[in-house]
């Protein structure tokens, strides 16, 4: 009996050229929920066996020819299903990371920081995530209609260029590798993070945002959900589903603040005390009598100086950054709407519905069931 109960458990390969912790977990929670045998063993050891029998398979694929890539052709060409993480071109149905959307919610972020100066990274102009999120950067920075270029770390001039920014400038990475690595050049060059220059990361990757004198905010591309959808979509593949035509693109789930970009790049004493303060009790009802005590500056003053820096109202900001906790959790969390409400200081969860749909274009609970679709 105990042999029938094992054999009607789909047994799935797991294996990264890339390994990412998160993406496992992702991947591993949507096993346990489906009663899988999820085979790891590759994730840790580099090990295939020829003669292992899999139902399908999730896997990243950088090298064509590579001892993984064949291992997973072989199976493939047996009918096996397959989903791909890698980026690189492959014939499996794959999943990726939004990378436009990474791009613009870096530029996003350092507008929020009060940067009128923006600078994205990457290393090569021919690493195809990379230029999507500059891309994604890019757009997002000249439609705020601030000044925006783009330098590669390996293209010649790219020290001297960066030696010579104006601060404060507002710096976004393609990875947070190369950020912490661009953290350590801006130290030898006698430029300061973040007094001169605010630096975010791309992956949240606490194997790397605690690598340098300087914690690094990055990024969250919720490399958790991009897991669990993986193994929806194979799931799916195994059910005899066809395979979508496009691949499966998880949006970023925030940005994660760290000592990078500690210091606003707002030159005004009152209106940077106002901005931290709302970063700081988003969470709790504020009024803009509140907001004026705190800056030392008149209603109107506070409104002309929060336009002429950030480009919207107080209030508008308020709104923005309680949204982006609300998307969060409910991304992320079971939370009912009215205790996410409470939460983010909305108060009420009709007062958040009629936000949401105002600035989202659907409800909250059409919000979520994009993220929970699949489970």
């Amino acid at each position: 009996d105990m042999d029938k109960l094992q054999s009607r458990r789909p047994r799935i390969f797991f294996g990264l050229d890339y390994y990412l912790v998160d993406v496992h977990r992702g991947v591993l929670e949507y096993a346990r929920q489906n009663d899988w045998m999820l085979d790891g063993h590759y994730a840790y050891f580099r090990e295939l066996f020829p003669t292992s029998e899999y139902d399908g398979m999730i896997v990243s694929l950088f090298d064509e020819k590579s001892p993984l890539a064949e291992y997973v052709r072989e199976h493939a060409e047996r009918g096996i299903p397959v989903v791909n993480f890698s980026p690189q071109d492959h014939p499996y149905p794959q999943v990726w990371e939004d990378n436009r959307a990474i791009g613009a919610m870096a530029a996003e972020y350092l507008l929020g920081c009060g940067y009128r100066s923006l600078v994205g990274i990457g290393a090569r102009p021919e690493y195809r995530t990379g230029s999507l999120r500059m891309e994604g950067f890019f757009a997002a920075a000249k439609q705020a209609g601030v000044e925006v270029q783009i330098l590669f770390t390996e293209q010649a001039g790219y020290l001297e260029s960066l030696e010579a920014l104006d601060a404060p400038t507002g710096l976004f990475a393609a990875d947070d590798m190369l950020a912490i690595r661009v953290m350590e050049q801006c130290k030898r060059l006698g430029r300061a993070v973040p007094e001169e220059f605010g630096i975010v990361g791309m992956g949240d990757d606490e194997l790397q945002v605690y690598a340098s004198y300087a914690t690094l905010t990055s990024v969250n591309p919720d490399y958790e959900q991009r897991g669990f959808r993986a193994a929806a979509l194979l799931d799916s593949l195994m059910a005899g589903v066809k395979a979508p035509a496009e691949p499966i693109l998880i949006p970023p789930l925030g940005v994660s603040s760290r000592e990078s970009t500690a210091t606003l790049a707002i030159q005004h004493e009152g209106l940077a005390k106002a901005v931290r303060y709302l970063r700081e009790n988003y969470c709790q009802p504020i009024l803009i009598s509140e907001l004026q005590g705190v800056a030392g500056l008149s209603r109107r003053r506070l409104q002309d100086l929060f336009k002429q820096n950030l480009g919207c109202t107080p209030l508008e900001e308020l709104t923005r950054l309680r949204l982006i906790q609300v998307k969060i959790l409910l991304r992320s969390s079971t939370q009912p709407i009215a205790m996410i409400a409470k939460r983010c200081g909305l108060t009420t969860a009709h007062r958040l519905s009629r936000l949401f749909r105002q600035k989202e274009g659907l409800s909250p609970i059409a919000f979520r069931a994009q993220f929970e679709q699949d489970r």
